[in-house]
C-alpha cells in the first residue's frame, strides 16, 4: 500500500556485475546511470528515449532493507576500510583550497574528516584519524601562507576562522587526553604571537603552537587555541581595513554642474537602525555565506541627524575637513575635529579608521577626487582648490 512506501523498502538499487576476474569491482560500467545526473543538469531531457534509464529498469533491484538483511556487516566494514581514500581526500581538500583562494561564498565542509574521526576506535585513532587531520590543517596552512604573501588578508582571516571551526568541532567529537590541560603554558606560547605586526613568521609561530596543542588532543587546549585563531582572524580583518590599499573603487560619482563660489551645499540623511541587532556582511558570517544588510531609516526628534556640508571659497589652497558632534536636543556643539589637507600625504591615512576625519578622507578617495596611486607614488604634491 502507498502508506507503507518509503526509501527503506523501495527497490531502486540495481545489482551490478563486474567483469574483473579479480573480483575487485574495478571494471563495473556505470555510464548507463548518466541519466540521473542529467535530471538536474538539463531542463529538456527526454527520459522516454534514454537508453540508460531503460537498462536501469531492466536490472534486478533491491531495497535498502533487503540489502541490510543479506549483507555481512563485518565483511562490509573491512571492505570499506580497504578502499583507498587518498584520492577522495585530496579532491575534497583541493576544493576547499579553491573555495578559499577564489573567495567563493561556499562552505568549507570538513564532514569527511569528522566522519572518519567519529567512526575510528581509540586503537586506530593515531594511525587513521590524526594523519587526515594533519593533512587538512596543512592544506589550510598552505592557503594562509600564500594569502599573506600576496597580502590577501581577507583570505587569511577566513582561513583562520575555518581552522578554528574545524578544530572546535574536532574537540567536541574526541578528547583522548582526559587530564587537565596546561592552559598557562598555552597562554604563554600564545602571548609570543604578535598580532599587530602579523607576517609570515607570526603564522609560523601559530603553526608551531598548534602542533604542541595537538600532541595530546586535549579538548580544553584545543578550545583555548581556537581563541588564538579567532584573534588572528580579527587581526587580518583589521589589516584589511587599516593597511590594505589594494582594493577596487566603484562609485556612482559623476561630474555635475559646478558649485557656485561661496555657496554652501548641504545634504542630510536619516539615522540607521540595524534589524536583528546587526548585519551579516562582516566576519565570521561573511567568510562562509556572503553577507547582506537589512536596516530601517529613522528620524531623530523629527530631524535627519546625519548632515554634511561643503563650500568652495576663492583664493584658498587645499581642503579643510571638520567633523562635529552635536546634541540631538538643542544641537549644541559637543566636540569637533579639524584637519587641513594641503598635500597628498595628508590623505595617506585615509584607510586608518582611528585617524582624524578618516571617513571624510575616505570619501574624497572613494569619489575619485584623489587617486590612491597619486597618494602612494608622490604624496608631496600640493592639493589645489
Amino acid at each position: 500500500p502507498s502508506s507503507r512506501r518509503m526509501l527503506w523498502n523501495a527497490k531502486i538499487h540495481p545489482i551490478l556485475h563486474h567483469s574483473s576476474s579479480k573480483g575487485d569491482g574495478s571494471h563495473v560500467d556505470l555510464t548507463y546511470l548518466n541519466w540521473i545526473h542529467e535530471l538536474y543538469t538539463q531542463n529538456d531531457i527526454d527520459l522516454k528515449s534514454s537508453s540508460g534509464l531503460k537498462h536501469w529498469k531492466s536490472l534486478r533491484k533491491l531495497s535498502i532493507s533487503e540489502i541490510r538483511e543479506n549483507v555481512d556487516a563485518s565483511a562490509e566494514a573491512l571492505h570499506r576500510r580497504s578502499i583507498p581514500s587518498g584520492k577522495f581526500v585530496e579532491s575534497r581538500l583541493s576544493e576547499i583550497s579553491e573555495i578559499l583562494m577564489n573567495r567563493k561564498h561556499e562552505p568549507c565542509n570538513f564532514d569527511f574528516v569528522f566522519d572518519l574521526v567519529s567512526s575510528s576506535s581509540s586503537e586506530n585513532m593515531s594511525s587513521i584519524s590524526r594523519p587526515l587531520v594533519s593533512q587538512s590543517l596543512r592544506t589550510l596552512d598552505s592557503v594562509a601562507f600564500k594569502a599573506i604573501k600576496e597580502k590577501s588578508y581577507d583570505i587569511a582571516g577566513r582561513v583562520f576562522m575555518t581552522m578554528s571551526l574545524m578544530l572546535s568541532d574536532l574537540a567536541t567529537i574526541i578528547c583522548i587526553d582526559k587530564k587537565q590541560s596546561n592552559k598557562n603554558e598555552l597562554l604563554k606560547l600564545s602571548s609570543d604571537i604578535n598580532m599587530e605586526s602579523f607576517d609570515l613568521s607570526t603564522l609560523e609561530l601559530i603553526v608551531s603552537v598548534r602542533k604542541k596543542v595537538l600532541i595530546s588532543y586535549n579538548a580544553q587546549s584545543i578550545f583555548c587555541f581556537c581563541e588564538v585563531l579567532e584573534t588572528a582572524s580579527s587581526a587580518m580583518t583589521k589589516r584589511c581595513i587599516s593597511a590594505n590599499k589594494d582594493f577596487c573603487l566603484v562609485h556612482s560619482y559623476s561630474d555635475s554642474k559646478p558649485t557656485i563660489l561661496g555657496e554652501t551645499v548641504l545634504v542630510s540623511a536619516p539615522a540607521r537602525i540595524d534589524l536583528a541587532g546587526g548585519w551579516s556582511d562582516t566576519p565570521p558570517l561573511s567568510y562562509e555565506f556572503g553577507g547582506a544588510v537589512a536596516n530601517l531609516a529613522v528620524l531623530v526628534n523629527s530631524k535627519r541627524p546625519l548632515r554634511a556640508k561643503c563650500r568652495l571659497i576663492k583664493g584658498g589652497q587645499g581642503i579643510l575637513l571638520r567633523t562635529e558632534s552635536k546634541s540631538p536636543i538643542d544641537e549644541q556643539l559637543l566636540e569637533s575635529t579639524e584637519v587641513k589637507i594641503s598635500t597628498l600625504n595628508d590623505l595617506a591615512d585615509f584607510h586608518n579608521p582611528h585617524s582624524d576625519c578618516a571617513l571624510l578622507k575616505s570619501a574624497l578617495v572613494y569619489l575619485g577626487l584623489v587617486s590612491i596611486d597619486s597618494i602612494s607614488q608622490d604624496g608631496s604634491h600640493c592639493i589645489q582648490s
